[in-house]
């Protein structure tokens, strides 16, 4: 499976999202599941998109505090870290991070999996 989020939030969150844009579909293209990493958005686009959501909803929201519970919540699944700081935008500050390693969707998608199996058990 190519994009994975712990369920009961998965399976609405897709069929919420077929044919449609806009936040279930930050990437401004709609769900089709033969072309699914047409509907990947960057990090940035989503925290963006998360910062003008909770303003208009008026909750407090900073960048730092997402990203700081993200690399915890990470952490504590046992993602490894060279991908939970690919996933964040930077290297994981080795040599082979810098310069040769390149975080693919097949290893994002298993830390996902980590994740919502994290989440799954709260």
């Amino acid at each position: 499976m190519l994009w994975r989020m712990g369920d009961p939030f998965a399976a609405r969150m897709l069929e919420l999202a077929v044919g449609r844009t806009g936040p279930l579909v930050p990437s401004g293209r709609p769900w089709d599941p033969e072309r699914p990493a047409d509907w990947y958005s960057s990090p940035s686009s989503v925290t963006h998109g998360c910062e003008r959501w909770c303003a208009r909803s008026g909750f407090r929201f900073t960048e730092a505090a997402m990203r700081s519970s993200y690399a915890s919540m990470m952490g504590e699944a046992l993602a490894p870290d060279s991908v939970v700081s690919g996933n964040m935008g930077h290297s994981d500050g080795t040599t082979k991070g810098a310069h040769y390693q390149r975080v693919t969707m097949r290893a994002k998608c298993a830390a996902a999996g980590l994740l919502a199996d994290l989440l799954a058990e709260c």
